[in-house]
């Protein structure tokens, strides 16, 4: 969903951008720097959510796996090398 919003407000902030060379007027100024604000609030925010999720299946993985950090990273390790 915040990846959504977040090409929504990048996409916002090039039509502005492209209105402002056009016209040159205050308001697309304005448009433009409201798009741009909330394309890096949302990018900081999709990218907090990002790193919790990596750490939720990390988590997931350690718990089914019943296995202790290490044990289950030379798992990985091992399967991945055959």
């Amino acid at each position: 969903m915040i990846g959504s919003l977040l090409l929504a407000a990048l996409f916002s902030g090039c039509s502005a951008a492209i209105q402002l060379v056009r016209a040159g007027s205050g308001i697309s100024f304005r448009w433009f720097a409201a798009s741009l604000f909330a394309a890096v609030v949302l990018g900081y925010s999709m990218r907090s959510i990002r790193r919790a999720e990596v750490r939720y299946v990390y988590l997931n993985f350690l718990i089914a796996t019943r296995a202790a950090p290490t044990e289950a990273l030379i798992a990985v390790a091992a399967s991945s090398n055959t």
